[in-house]
């Protein structure tokens, strides 16, 4: 079997080591990222079990995943995700919940910890670039 050029090693607990190679660098950059996804999966199943029963709204469970692939440090509370950037200069974060917005007929919307609507809830993409921007000039 001829070696493939494209290599990364993940490095796990303990002594657990995940090796991904491809025959290219873009795929080998589609296997990380699909690895980014499963183990963002991973921890909010693992974190749902320990929250006694508290399930994390699946819209921002869904955005949660989305800011991890992203690479931002996302924090996941009972009720609420805490999204931070980690590219090692000014810490910034804004923590989002979502609940119903009167003004929208009950909808539910996510909020940021300053009580200002993010993006409606079934709007993952609008919350992300929104979220994307609030920490960009936190």
């Amino acid at each position: 079997m001829p070696s493939l050029p494209y290599r990364a090693v993940r490095e796990g607990g303990g002594d657990k080591a995940l090796v991904l190679v491809a025959g290219t660098c873009h795929g080998l950059w589609g296997l990380l990222s699909k690895q980014d996804e499963a183990d963002c999966e991973r921890a909010l199943l693992a974190l749902g079990k320990g929250l006694l029963g508290l399930e994390l709204h699946p819209q921002l469970a869904a955005l949660a995943r989305r800011m991890g692939v992203r690479g931002y440090k996302v924090d996941i509370g009972a009720h609420e995700v805490t999204v931070a950037t980690a590219d090692g200069g000014t810490p910034r974060a804004v923590r989002i919940t979502c609940e119903p917005r009167p003004k929208d007929d009950d909808r539910d919307w996510f909020w940021t910890h300053w009580g200002d609507p993010l993006a409606q809830a079934d709007d993952i993409t609008g919350a992300e670039v929104a979220l994307v921007g609030l920490l960009a000039r936190a």
